[in-house]
């Protein structure tokens, strides 16, 4: 599949970074600067719209395969404004089968885990345990079921690895569901020993133990894992997620933590493109302002 229009139809800014995302097949490092053009500009040329559709629906087909209706549809639905009918068809054809292939495994998928879920989980083998705690509901009732299939899965474990990332697991879904007797010490013991675990896992485990001193109230508590936090070797920069970006700077300037603001303001500054930034930008002012 290849962009179904002239990188020369694009608008200068954006011909150079599309062309070198799809050459590169990093399709996702275009779709934040084309939807910052649109906003920025307010122009929806088609050649544009197209753009956008494209590397959506590439980035979800290699990159974000658990979101191949949602950008697949968003996609289609770019392509119809776009109403470049004949330079498309190809292109929409193939989303078109995407999208109807994932929501039939999706279908299929949640079929099998509801007969799954009829059985005790004590009952269940190692793959099914797995399935049922991957798609389980996004409840407090869910994430409890969730984490005890965790454990059983656990227990199954054939390597270290997958014992461990059962174990990690489990500890995220107890901490979701509320059930800090559980989660805690299992928690503890991950940011004790970070490397055992995914990278992924051990920031999660930060994540949910600074919720949790958010919850309590307790400040003390909130900056000493703050440090900790901040202390663990990882790749990539903390803390990656930006709901949790605009909670934590909204707590830190609440309670005066300027250090801990300073640091946020500077991930968001560096990772956030222009248009992601505008609904923290009162916030980011009240930091600055500490």
């Amino acid at each position: 599949m290849t962009l179904p229009i002239d990188l020369a139809d694009l608008p200068e800014p954006l011909a150079e970074i599309v062309g070198e995302a799809d050459e590169e097949e990093l399709w996702g490092d275009a779709i934040d600067p084309i939807e910052d053009w649109l906003d920025e500009t307010g122009q929806r040329p088609p050649a544009v719209l197209v753009a956008l559709a494209y590397v959506l629906y590439r980035d979800a087909l290699d990159i974000m395969v658990d979101e191949v209706e949602e950008r697949g549809t968003r996609a289609l639905a770019l392509l119809d404004e776009a109403k470049l009918t004949k330079q498309t068809a190809k292109l929409r054809r193939e989303i078109t089968r995407s999208v109807s292939r994932d929501r039939a495994y999706t279908k299929e998928r949640e079929e099998r885990v509801a007969a799954t879920r009829e059985r005790p989980l004590e009952e269940l083998t190692r793959e099914e345990l797995r399935e049922v705690a991957y798609n389980h509901a996004k409840t407090p009732a869910g994430a409890a079921m969730a984490a005890r299939a965790w454990v059983l899965a656990s227990n199954m474990a054939t390597t270290d690895y997958d014992k461990h990332d059962c174990i990690g697991r489990a500890a995220l879904e107890f901490a979701e569901a509320g059930d800090w007797a559980e989660a805690m010490p299992r928690l503890e013991a991950i940011v004790k020993a970070p490397t055992d675990y995914e990278g992924w896992i051990a920031d999660y485990a930060w994540h949910e133990l600074l919720d949790k001193a958010i919850a309590d109230g307790d400040t003390a508590a909130f900056e000493a894992r703050w440090s900790g936090a901040l202390a663990m070797k990882r790749a990539d920069y903390f803390p990656f997620s930006q709901p949790k970006q605009a909670e934590y700077l909204e707590y830190a300037v609440e309670q005066k933590l300027v250090a801990i603001a300073r640091h946020i303001v500077g991930i968001v500054m560096e990772h956030r493109s222009p248009r992601e930034r505008k609904p923290l930008q009162a916030l980011l002012d009240r930091a600055n302002a500490l």
